[in-house]
C-alpha cells in the first residue's frame, strides 16, 4: 500500500521530460519557502532513474539564490 499523505509526494514516471519535470518539483518544493501544507517535498522515482535525476535536481537547486 502506497501512502500518500502528509509530506505531498510527487510521483515521476519513467516517460516524463526531464529539465521539466526538475523545475516542476523544485517549483512544489521551494515555492513560498516550502510553508504551505501541499509542498512537493517527498519524491518516488523510479530505481533506473534516480541517479540522473537526483544529479539534475541538485545542480538545480545549487543555483537557487539564498
Amino acid at each position: 500500500v502506497l501512502e500518500l499523505g502528509g509530506k505531498g509526494p510527487i510521483i515521476v514516471c519513467e516517460d516524463i521530460d526531464c529539465d521539466e519535470t526538475v523545475d516542476v518539483v523544485l517549483t512544489q518544493a521551494f515555492s513560498r519557502k516550502a510553508e504551505f501544507c501541499f509542498a512537493g517535498t517527498r519524491l518516488f522515482i523510479p530505481p533506473k532513474m534516480h541517479d540522473d535525476f537526483v544529479k539534475a535536481l541538485a545542480g538545480k537547486a545549487a543555483k537557487i539564490p539564498m
